[in-house]
């Protein structure tokens, strides 16, 4: 099953493979209990939110094995990272029609949703400030490209620090659509930017943010130990609650639940730690925040793209670690 666009001023219903349900605008009714294993809520809501993985892709020769991976784990989503040229020029990792257009159509027969980041940026900036009409011009650029596919998101801004938004995103917003552009957007929010509603006319858009459990680093108890004794001894449960049903918090899922956004949250970026010391070698809490964080979002119906693939290293790192310390699966997206 595939995305479905929405075009002019109708609605239409977004399909099994929609970022989150339009129809989860409140929080269920039983709440959390936020320690690890299985999920304590009675039933999860259809449509299921999207599970997957993103980074570069630079080889048209590592797609299908990216792609067979994915779908042999469950996954139903990918992020394909690309440097805007307008930005950093020409470098390994601009985007690639060629690979881009491959992985689109392979993905595609997978049913997998590719979320075409195009305008990745790091570290974080205000890359944008300056360059609007660049930045604009190469969202048409990409999303005309790709507007007849069914599996495709458009990811209009990476990590952008600036303090021009929503003005600047509704902008885009308005750009694209007047440019035939209705295939579903998805703006990021830097990690101290409220979320906002956003203007559009085909009302088909989602808001992202990214989460590391770089707050956990140095949480390294004797292993192996239970998933839910992590959680609960480090204070993880707490983190959760504040991320999923805390409903003062104006940057995470009650503040997006409350401004009605279409297609609701989406996590473009899951990692244990976003520290560059610790990446290879993730601490019990690091692994434990993940892991967790993956099994509130699947019980929430929020759309989660862990960090990285490439050459699928952390993905086959983090699955070792969660054997080695909990003795599980680091996760299986819900069927």
């Amino acid at each position: 099953m595939m995305l479905r666009k929405k075009t002019g001023l109708v609605i239409a219903f977004l399909t099994a493979m929609s970022l989150v349900s339009l129809a989860f605008t409140s929080s269920p009714s039983q709440p959390s209990i936020y320690s690890g294993g299985q999920i304590e809520y009675a039933s999860q809501k259809d449509p299921a939110p999207l599970f997957g993985w993103g980074g570069y892709i630079t080889n048209i020769s590592d797609i299908i094995p990216i792609l067979n991976n994915l779908k042999s784990g469950g996954y139903s989503a990918i992020r394909y990272w690309a440097l805007p040229k307008w930005y950093y020029g020409q470098t390994p990792d601009t985007l690639n029609f060629t690979i881009l257009d491959y992985l689109v159509q392979q993905a595609a027969a997978e049913n997998i949703v590719v979320y075409i980041d195009c305008e990745h940026n790091y570290p974080p900036s205000a890359y944008i400030s300056g360059n609007v009409s660049s930045w604009i011009n190469d969202l048409i650029n990409v999303g005309s490209r790709y507007e007849n596919a069914s599996n495709v998101v458009l990811e209009c801004v990476n990590e952008y620090t600036g303090n021009d938004q929503p003005v600047i995103y509704n902008e885009a917003i308005s750009a694209l659509r007047t440019a035939g552009i209705h295939l579903p957007l998805l703006f990021n929010f830097w990690w101290n930017q409220p979320n906002v509603a956003l203007n559009d006319p085909d009302n088909n858009y989602a808001i992202g943010r990214h989460l590391y459990g770089s707050g956990y680093d140095s949480y390294n108890p004797t292993t192996p130990m239970n998933l839910s004794d992590a959680v609960d001894d480090s204070g993880i449960n707490s983190t959760m609650y504040k991320y999923f049903d805390d409903p003062t918090q104006n940057l995470y899922l009650q503040s997006v639940l409350n401004l009605h956004i279409p297609n609701g949250w989406v996590i473009t970026e899951l990692g244990p730690t976003d520290n560059e010391s610790q990446v290879s070698n993730p601490s019990v809490g690091n692994m434990a925040f993940a892991m967790q964080f993956l099994r509130e979002a699947a019980s929430h119906n929020v759309t989660v793209i862990c960090y990285r693939i490439g050459d699928l290293s952390e993905k086959a790192l983090y699955e070792q670690k969660a054997q080695q310390f909990f003795q599980e699966d680091f996760f299986t997206p819900p069927a």
